[in-house]
């Protein structure tokens, strides 16, 4: 009888494990949509803001799922430490993007979808829009350092994503600045809620950026 090689079973294992990381991914994106989703509604003063919310909770849930698969096979599959490490560390960054979502629907649900946009609607769903961005050129990345390591596309998708971060960023201080300029008009509960809601949104960019630099690092150290 003819026994798979180690570096079979090893190969089929990291298979496995890449399949689920761009599930995870795509669940991850569809946690993002909707929360921008709700955003939307939410800025709109819509009555359909906390049925969105509840759909960052549902994809939320099925990205944990996966997370939990992911987890289980890292743990029993045959692996190098090295790599199981960047692994780890890699689900544990796009992890902290549902997280960051995940807190910001709470918020909106707490206060029952009355976190009304103005003055900083704009900046509100453009930030939020980029992050859904920065998140979908994770998964583009992924699928292409992971799929088929060496492919030159990367580094466009790559350089999209942090365009994106960064605009995020300026959006940010943008929103901030038009904050102090009201906050006298705004009360301090309007202020403060408006402020998370915008720091949330960068949270989220923020942790696909170190996602995205982990994603690199890992693709890098297979191919030495």
């Amino acid at each position: 009888m003819k026994f798979p090689s180690f570096l079979s079973i090893f190969a089929s294992k990291e298979r496995e494990v890449i399949n689920l990381l761009i599930e995870h991914l795509t669940d991850i994106r569809e946690v993002i949509r909707a929360l921008h989703n709700a955003l939307a509604n939410m800025c709109e003063k819509s009555d359909e803001t906390l049925l969105a919310v509840e759909n960052v909770f549902k994809f939320e849930d099925e990205a944990d799922e996966v997370k939990r698969k992911i987890s289980a096979r890292l743990a029993i599959g045959a692996f190098l430490p090295a790599t199981r490490e960047d692994l780890f560390k890699f689900v544990s960054h796009v992890d902290e993007i549902a997280t960051g979502a995940e807190e910001l629907a709470v918020l909106i649900k707490i206060q029952k979808g009355r976190i009304v946009g103005n003055p900083i609607k704009g900046q509100i769903l453009f930030s939020s829009d980029l992050a859904l961005a920065t998140v979908s050129k994770l998964r583009e990345a992924t699928i292409v350092l992971l799929e088929a390591p060496g492919k030159e596309d990367a580094a466009g998708i790559l350089k999209e994503l942090h365009e994106y971060e960064h605009q995020v960023d300026i959006i940010k201080n943008e929103a901030y600045s038009i904050l102090m300029e009201q906050s006298g008009q705004l009360g301090y509960m309007h202020f403060w809620l408006l402020k998370e809601v915008i720091d949330k949104i960068e949270g989220i960019s923020n942790a696909t950026e170190s996602a995205a630099e982990t994603l690199v690092a890992m693709t890098m150290a297979r191919r030495l």
